[in-house]
Parts: structure tokens; sequence; C-alpha cells
């Protein structure tokens, strides 16, 4: 008979798992409560005036005289999709032209403009690199780039490939 709280075992279940012993769970509530002490830390540095006001210089400083492999650390590179067409920027003031824009049939809506456009940015978000190509053949409509060992690789929202751009 089962006591109460207890279920009865029916025939041909399996028992249920031991409950884990006492030294797994320390292990691992000891490991959970020293990440949650290192995100407190990283929070209250995060939140600190000083550390917003210096996040930029931070990043410079640290890329400095770092080997060569470290530079994507310090760098970013931004893709866009398409450059800017006049005809979006004057409906821009007019919300409801362009939400008639919009609920064209796709065969009806302005076709984006075959284009490659991707930049380098620092830690400061100047331009150190601005890539571009308007060619008819181009890999277009480049939604991310990754840089690796000096090689980028795009993909893309228009293609149904991968691109690649050898740096140099």
């Amino acid at each position: 008979m089962a006591l109460l709280g207890e279920r009865a075992a029916v025939a041909g279940e399996a028992a249920p798992p031991p409950p884990p012993a006492n030294w797994q769970f320390a292990a691992k509530s000891a490991v959970r409560a020293a990440f949650g002490i290192v995100w407190a830390i990283d929070a209250l540095m995060k939140w600190q005036p000083g550390f917003a006001a210096h996040y930029v210089g931070y990043l410079q400083n640290a890329s400095q005289g770092q080997p060569g492999w470290l530079a994507p650390w310090f760098q970013f590179w931004l893709a866009l999709v398409t450059p800017r067409q006049a005809l979006f920027d004057r409906l821009l003031p007019h919300p409801f032209l362009r939400k008639v824009v919009y609920r064209l049939p796709k065969s009806l809506q302005p076709a984006p403009q075959r284009y490659s456009f991707v930049l380098a940015l620092d830690a400061q978000g100047h331009v150190i690199g601005n890539f571009q190509n308007g060619a008819s053949d181009c890999y277009s409509q480049i939604a991310n780039v990754v840089e690796y060992n000096g090689t980028l690789y795009f993909g893309s929202i228009g293609e149904d490939s991968l691109g690649r751009f050898t740096l140099r």
C-alpha cells in the first residue's frame, strides 16, 4: 500500500530515477552562484557613468599594439542592402501614400536597385573601408558580412548563394 503522497508502482512502469547526489547539487549551485556574481559585477560596471562615457576610449586603447589577427574584434562590417531611392525619400512625409505603396502587389512595387554596399567601421564608428559595386552582375542585397582570414563572406536576401571577396 502506498503512503500518502507516494505513487503506487504500476506493473511494467519503470521506477523514477534516483535523486542526484548531494555533491552534484552543491556543485551546480556553486557554478550558478559564481555566474550570478560575475553577471552582477559586469552589470554594475556597465551602469557606472564613467564606463559609458569612456567606452570608446577603452576600445581604442585596447586595440593599440595588438596582433593583426585580433583586428576583427576592433573593427566592424556593416552591410547595406540597397542604396536609398528618391521615390521613397519623397514619400517619407506622407504616411498614407507609403501604406498604399506597401500594399501594392509585389509585381507593381518598385524593385530594389541591384547594388553591393559594405562599409568597414572602427570602434568609434568612422568609415575605414567602403566597398561598393553597381554592376548588373554584382552580388546584391547583402544583408550580412563576416571577415575571416582576410576574406569577406556575404549573405544576401536576394541571392541564392554565398558571396566572397578577398581583401588585398
